[in-house]
């Protein structure tokens, strides 16, 4: 089994942006069967506003397809 450990640089708040790093850093590794990102990669690390950006995340995934789902294409 090959993982790839993505460290990979966020932006606070960027889901779409993250998103697009994260299935970018797996497409480029075809020879991995797993892939790991640090805890809070897709929405970056802050708690500042913690409340609101929680909802607007909870809100975006009913509108949109949720990021997990083209990384996971």
């Amino acid at each position: 089994m090959k993982a790839l450990l993505a460290q990979l640089g966020c932006r606070i708040g960027d889901v779409a942006g993250n998103t697009a790093r994260a299935v970018a850093a797996i497409q480029s590794h075809p020879d991995a069967d797993i892939a790991i990102f640090p805890e809070l990669y897709l929405s970056g690390y802050t708690y500042r506003d913690l409340d609101q950006v929680a909802r607007e995340r909870v809100y975006l995934m009913l509108l949109e397809a949720p990021p997990t789902e083209r990384i996971a294409a």
